[in-house]
């Protein structure tokens, strides 16, 4: 990921001796294969916050060469310490004199009043004082801050991807730098502060800001005659979220009563939205799905046919292959069968030609024999006489 894509990482570790200046923490802290970004002192407390470039949290940093744990920081919402509730720090607490306690939650004259108090929380109507880390008040709103927390650097990220700004003369045409007013003809030489990047006025920016919001966020479908009411709504209820605290009155005026239809279109990348051109979309993309549904069923019913025709040839080859291996094998038994019917025959011709070859190679058969048998015979006994 390039260095200019990545978002940051917060972490925090404490420091038993008091730091006074962020200066002094970027000057004597080291961070293992990442880099610090910023670092301050979180409130009066011990712990310093640091910012990592990428989303790496090294597990410890050094600070004046002494190693210390290092945490991700979870962000948790503020508490106010005057009135008790979330939201906002007792330092910047606009609702002067409005002093509660943190035990009952009922209003005092002096902040240290001392009072015999039954323990209520006005934020969770539990019995519990209303700065109890175990409140489920604070527990929702410090999901809300992280949730909060989360979509800023959302934000930060798809406002680094936008396009280019949109014309001036188009930012012009927004309700936040309407003439028309009294307030606004009475100090006809006043002009509204400019911002701090020198190219543009706050409204303007502020504007951009809303409309880049507008971008950014998911489509959303109106039909019938609330499209360009909810156009409206929306746009005012954007570009009043960008306005500061501070507000004038003629601004709440003009953002509470919006102008006309012409006057309140969002224009993003320089092109006005078109409801009409968006249904005439939305029905052409609506029949190419029919069709492509349509062409989907078709092709299902071919396949199964297909299915069934492979099927059915399968069965085919399986029973003609089966008769042709009875064949061959009905014609080997019979080759088999002639073989062995030869072999007999050699057999039996073998056997006739021993039977005769004995008799004319025994003694007793053979007329040569039976005349030397008796010669033989006759000269003994003639011996015997003499």
């Amino acid at each position: 990921m390039p260095p200019h894509q990545k978002t940051h990482a917060e972490a925090s570790f404490t420091e038993s001796r008091p730091v006074h200046h962020p200066k002094e923490l970027m000057q004597n802290l080291c961070a293992p294969n990442t880099d610090v970004q910023s670092a301050r002192m979180m409130g009066r407390s011990e712990t310093a916050l640091l910012t990592f470039r990428g989303t790496y949290v090294p597990r410890f940093v050094l600070y004046h060469r002494a190693k210390y744990d290092c945490k991700p920081q979870k962000p948790k919402a503020q508490f106010c310490f005057t009135c008790c509730s979330f939201g906002h720090r007792a330092d910047i607490y606009l609702q002067a004199g409005v002093i509660k306690c943190k035990a009952c939650g009922s209003l005092l004259d002096t902040p240290n009043q001392e009072r015999a108090c039954k323990l209520y929380c006005a934020n969770c109507q539990g019995e519990h004082p209303a700065d109890d880390p175990t409140c489920p008040a604070r527990e929702q709103a410090d999901s809300e801050a992280s949730k909060a927390a989360y979509l800023k650097r959302a934000q930060a990220r798809n406002t680094r991807k936008s396009p280019k700004r949109p014309d001036k003369s188009l930012l012009r045409m927004s309700p936040l730098t309407n003439t028309t007013s009294p307030e606004a003809r009475a100090s006809p030489g006043a002009r509204e502060p400019a911002c701090h990047c020198g190219n543009s006025t706050q409204a303007e920016c502020q504007l951009w800001q809303a409309m880049t919001r507008v971008a950014a966020a998911p489509a959303l479908t109106v039909t019938g005659e609330h499209e360009a009411s909810a156009c409206e709504e929306s746009a005012a209820r954007i570009a009043k979220r960008s306005l500061p605290r501070r507000t004038s009155s003629t601004q709440k005026r003009e953002l509470d009563n919006p102008p006309s239809k012409r006057q309140c279109a969002l224009v993003v990348n320089n092109h006005d939205i078109d409801f009409s051109e968006l249904k005439t979309q939305i029905s052409v993309i609506t029949a190419k799905l029919e069709a492509a549904t349509k062409a989907a069923e078709e092709l299902e019913k071919k396949t199964e046919a297909r299915f069934i025709e492979i099927e059915q040839k399968a069965e085919q080859s399986t029973s003609q292959l089966a008769l042709m291996m009875k064949k061959k094998i009905d014609d080997s038994l019979k080759a088999i069968q002639q073989s062995q019917q030869d072999i007999q025959r050699r057999l039996d011709g073998l056997e006739s030609t021993l039977s005769s070859a004995h008799r004319f190679t025994s003694p007793r058969s053979h007329p040569c024999a039976s005349e030397a048998n008796q010669r033989q015979r006759t000269l003994h006994s003639n011996n015997g006489d003499n």
